[in-house]
């Protein structure tokens, strides 16, 4: 009967045209979000490059402090994230110590030897644990001394261009908001092309897992066909030399009757007579040569040469038992 296919091997056959398909979607997506990218880049380039023209030379003076403002917005944000790191820091540390002090206190009360050796590897670990905490707000809070000193001398500095470049920050005042709008568009298009990579690379990782599975799937069904025919070889082989040994015994007996029917003569019957005197012997199977000694010392006269003869080269063919004296066809 014919073997169904693995179930296995539907699935992953699914799996592996959705993530084909999901590839080729999300390739075409790549080739949009890219070209829009660049066509807003070179839209907001010239749209920046006719601004700029038509304010003149207010925009370069007021450039260094628009680049102050912009570094001092992420320096402020450096500074969050950093006193949040502080927090935190603060936060284990002030668990490690009372986890130590805990410790401390079962050691102290702790009388039976073994426990309080177990309470004693608890405290290691526990000071161990105040370190590290110590260490880790240490830095937030040298991190955080730095970020903040930065983002007091970046005041300093724009307020310091401030006063000598007011007209100018003023007047070139409509090119930097259109450049952060520019700049907050492309940002977001970027973000967008560099998540439709990350699911590229997703769907091809499990493109790749199940063309595995199925080489995976393949091999185990070749070894179990594998396995299933060494199973069967013993047993074919038995059947053939079943068949082999049947047809040899076949052979065989066509043979013997077709030498009884040669043999059906008067030389027989003169042998079976004379086989039949002698019932006293007892029957065992004898080598022809001596067999044919045995018959010419019973009457060669009574036996022809040219029958003995061609007697000889029959026996000669054949193994011949005398019988219990009766006079019978074999």
């Amino acid at each position: 009967p014919e073997e169904g296919v693995d179930p296995r091997i539907e699935c992953e056959l699914e799996a592996l045209n959705s993530s084909s398909s999901g590839i080729n979607r999300l390739e075409k997506a790549l080739d949009k979000a890219r070209h829009e990218f660049a066509s807003m880049l070179s839209a907001s380039s010239e749209s920046l490059k006719c601004l700029h023209k038509k304010l003149g030379s207010c925009v370069n003076q007021a450039r260094p402090f628009y680049e102050l403002k912009r570094k001092a917005h992420l320096t402020c944000e450096s500074a969050q994230q950093a006193v949040v790191a502080f927090e935190a820091a603060s936060r284990a540390h002030q668990a490690a110590r009372e986890k130590l002090a805990d410790a401390e206190r079962m050691v102290s009360e702790c009388k039976e030897e073994g426990d309080k050796t177990s309470w004693l590897e608890a405290m290691n670990r526990a000071v161990e644990g105040v370190c590290r905490c110590e260490a880790h707000m240490k830095e937030c809070e040298e991190y955080h001394l730095d970020v903040s000193s930065e983002v007091a001398d970046i005041g300093r500095k724009q307020q310091a261009l401030q006063r000598d470049k007011r007209r100018s920050i003023a007047k070139a005042k409509p090119y930097f908001e259109q450049y952060a709008v520019f700049s907050l568009e492309l940002s977001k298009q970027k973000q967008r092309v560099e998540t439709i990579q990350s699911d590229i690379v997703v769907s091809k990782n499990t493109y790749k897992k199940s063309l595995n599975n199925l080489e995976v799937i393949s091999n185990e069904i070749h070894e179990q066909r594998a396995r299933a025919t060494s199973t069967a070889s013993p047993l074919m082989n038995a059947n053939l030399d079943k068949a082999d040994k049947e047809k040899t015994a076949a052979s065989r007996s066509v043979s013997c009757r077709s030498l009884d029917s040669a043999c059906a003569s008067p030389l027989k019957s003169s042998l079976t007579r004379r086989m039949s005197a002698h019932s006293e012997i007892v029957p065992v199977a004898l080598p022809v040569d001596h067999l044919l000694t045995h018959l010419s010392l019973v009457n060669q006269d009574s036996i022809p040469e040219s029958e003995c003869s061609s007697l000889g080269d029959s026996l000669r063919d054949i193994s011949f038992v005398p019988g219990d004296g009766k006079d019978e066809d074999r």
